[in-house]
């Protein structure tokens, strides 16, 4: 069994989740600096949370899983792919503000 308390992700060989962070950090610098959060901000900040989460999971799933084969690595290449597409989109989130008008379907380009 790993020790949780012991075992740590290296961050400098894990792209994404410096981007996640870079990303998160600068969002929160801007919120504090302004005090308030537009719409854009909070669904930002929202999508961030969730895709962090989501590979903090992943990557734990993968670090403690004993039968490592190749299917989970294919799947841990696509999960790292698809939340680098989103942070490429996030990037340009200040582009996209009407398309977080929370009355209509969001239109992704």
């Amino acid at each position: 069994m790993i020790d949780p308390k012991n075992t740590f992700i290296d961050f400098e060989k894990n792209k994404m989740l410096e981007i996640i962070f870079h990303d998160i950090t600068n969002l929160v610098k801007k919120i504090r600096k302004s005090k308030k959060i537009s719409i854009a901000q909070a669904a930002e900040m929202s999508i961030l949370n969730t895709e962090i989460m989501e590979q903090f999971i992943n990557l734990i799933n993968h670090m403690t899983d004993r039968d490592f084969n190749d299917n989970k690595e294919s799947s841990m290449v696509e999960s790292c792919l698809d939340f680098q597409d989103l942070c490429l989109y996030l990037k340009d989130i200040d582009k996209y503000e009407e398309d977080f008008d929370l009355t209509k379907i969001p239109n992704f380009h």
